[in-house]
């Protein structure tokens, strides 16, 4: 499997910075692999890119009753 091919795979999402400045939630959502050529090189600049972190899950069963 090609760094792209699991990239995608992964299905992660990223906001262009200038348009989510712009849009903001509003933007238009992107795939990082959108922003890879077939060697896996990047074709924006690293700092361009805004990433939507996905929804969190709890794994176990245990419910934290109290912090201390």
């Amino acid at each position: 499997m090609t760094l792209k091919k699991y990239i995608e795979a992964r299905k992660s999402e990223w906001y262009l910075l200038e348009e989510f400045l712009d849009k903001k939630h509003c933007a238009q959502k992107h795939e990082l692999a959108e922003f890879m050529d077939d060697e896996g090189m990047m074709n924006v600049e690293p700092g361009s890119l805004i990433n939507i972190e996905s929804d969190s899950q709890i794994e176990t069963p245990n419910v934290i009753r109290s912090w201390y």
